[in-house]
This record gives structure tokens, sequence and C-alpha cells, in this order.
């Protein structure tokens, strides 16, 4: 009468039978499911004698062994976990291949589409350098909203309307929002005063020239507009200088004939109108410590005007470099 017990099977690592309440060899501590069941006709292999316990040893439970099995189990998994790793490696590697071939194509295409167009305009070095400059200015802002946790795509280059990095998820505040905003200016301006400080050693024009662009692009992008750099950063401050602001802004591009003041002023009417009028659902966003409004508002005036004066000290050099003997200045 068949009463549901199980066959002892026998361990192919050593040969050992193992009991049917087993759940390890005794022997080598195989797992029993690795085990097979033993032929009922032939009789277990005998295993190797068993050391004797040392004089004085704890009792250990009945199908336990002193140490043998668990160097072996451990061994094992050694073995495993090694195999493994090396797997999880080559899939890290391609998982990350994968990653990073989007963001090639994105950021590396659009800059040759750009460099298409700025090389016959500018020549080719300073389209190269240009690029650069926007690239360190979007770096600034992608090392802020990793810092906070914001997820963001790669750069992308847009002729003659610069580069932009998307934020996946606004900031949760707009305190946020503009420390995100201060560091493309602020690591640009660094970007545009290391090309000075090479052109006063090396005297190359071609540096002078990257660090007038680079500090007037700087200085444009703050502008006190949304969605321009200077924007953000104002709308901690506070949000109804948007429209304060609008009016002029439309003034200087009918002025100037300039499209892109004109593009970046509707642009941002939207969120202007959104921010005089701070619906219940944006106050929470806006609300802003006092002493937050006035550090962003210093840092503001202070970068722009820093910014604003090593433009036009850059125009003096280069004023100087074409008339070395016009207004007192000498090569």
């Amino acid at each position: 009468m068949d009463t549901g017990a199980r066959t002892p099977a026998t361990c192919p690592e050593c040969g050992y039978l193992v009991e049917p309440q087993d759940r390890h060899c005794a022997y080598c501590g195989r797992p029993v499911p690795a085990c097979v069941e033993a032929d009922a006709t032939l009789p277990a292999p005998t295993p190797p004698p068993l050391p004797a316990p040392a004089p004085g040893a704890e009792p250990r439970p009945a199908g336990q062994s002193r140490g043998h099995g668990r160097s072996v189990t451990a061994g094992a998994a050694a073995v495993a976990a090694l195999k493994g790793g090396k797997v999880l490696v080559g899939a890290s590697k391609s998982g990350a291949l994968l990653k990073i071939v989007p963001v090639l194509l994105k950021t590396g295409g659009s800059m040759a589409l750009s460099l298409g167009f700025y090389a016959p305009m500018f020549g080719l070095w300073f389209a190269v350098g240009l690029l650069g400059l926007l690239l360190v200015h979007e770096l600034g802002h992608a090392l802020v909203l990793r810092a906070l946790g914001v997820p963001f795509s790669a750069p992308l280059f847009i002729p003659f309307m610069g580069a932009v990095i998307g934020m996946k998820e606004l900031p949760r505040d707009a305190t946020k929002e503009a420390a995100t905003a201060f560091g493309g200016p602020v690591l640009g301006t660094i970007g545009a005063a290391v090309c000075l400080v090479i052109y006063q050693v090396t005297g190359h024009d071609l540096m002078l020239g990257l660090a007038t662009w680079g500090f007037f692009l700087n200085l444009f992008n703050l502008i006190p507009f949304t969605p321009m750099d200077g924007g953000r950063i104002i709308g901690a401050v506070s949000p109804k200088i948007w429209l304060v602001v609008l009016p002029a802004l439309l003034v200087l591009a009918l002025l100037r004939g300039s499209p892109l003041l004109v593009l970046v002023a509707f642009m941002g009417i939207p969120r202007a109108i959104a921010g005089w009028r701070t619906p219940p659902e944006l106050q929470d966003y806006f609300r802003v410590p006092p002493r937050v409004r006035i550090l962003c508002l210093i840092g503001y005036v202070a970068l722009a005007l820093a910014l604003a004066a090593l433009f036009f000290h850059c125009v003096a050099l280069a004023y100087a470099e074409v008339h070395p003997h016009v207004g007192g200045w000498e090569a």
C-alpha cells in the first residue's frame, strides 16, 4: 500500500544516500532537488566514512556536516555569483550602450546640423568653439537638475536658437526652478571667462571672439521673461514681473526687428498670464520664502552686471585690436 513516503535518493555529487526528510545532502551539502531518486532495485553506494567528531565537540543535527558541506555550497554559490556577475556586467554594458546611442544621435546629430549652418558664416573653428560654449551652458543646467533629482533629456541644438535641455518633469517649486536656471549662465560665464584668460595669455583673436560671444549669449539668456533663464529666476522673486516685462520686450523686438525676441515673447505669454493670476494650483509652487526671494534677486542682478561688464570689456579689447591707436588704446 502506498503511504505517500518519498523514495530515498542518491546525491549525484558524492553518491551519498539522502533521507526523504533531508533537504540537503548530509555529506556534500548539495540541495535535495538536485538529487535523483535512487533505483530501488540496486543497493545504494556506500559513502566514504565521515570523520568522527572530536572529543567535546557539540553535536549537530542529523543531515548537517561539520564544514565540508557548507564550504562546497559556498564555493558553488561563489561560482554561480561570478557567472551571474559576468552576465550582469555584460547586460549593463549593453544597456548603457543602448542608452548612449540615442544621446549621441540626438546631441551629436543636432550639433553637426548646427555646425553646418554656423561654419559657413563664422568659420569652422569659431563655430566649433561656439557650440562648445553652448554645450557648457546646457551642462550647467544638467548638473543642477541631477543634483535636484529631476529627470532631463540630452541637449538638443537648434540652429540660430542655441540649445535646450528638456525637463521630463517640473521641479517641486519655483526655488528649485530658479536654481536650475542659475546653473546655465553661471557655468556658461565660467566657460567664456576661460576663453578670455586664454586670449590674455596667447593673444589669439579666436579666443577673444569666443569670450565676447559667450558673455553676450549668457547675458541675453538673462532676459527677465519666461522661458529664458532670467525669467525663471525672476519667477522665484515674483511671477507677476513677467507680465510687466512683456510690453517692454515686445517694443524692443519691434525696434530691433528681432524675430527671436518676438518668438520668446509669444512663447512666454501663457505662463506670464498664469503667473499674474496665480491660480490656486500654482500658489504652492510660487510660495517662496522672503529670504530666498531676496537672494535670487541679488544673484540675478550681480550675474547680469558681471556679464555686462565682461562683455563690454571684450568689446573694448576687440576694438583695440582693430584700432590700436584710437582713443588712447595701444596694441
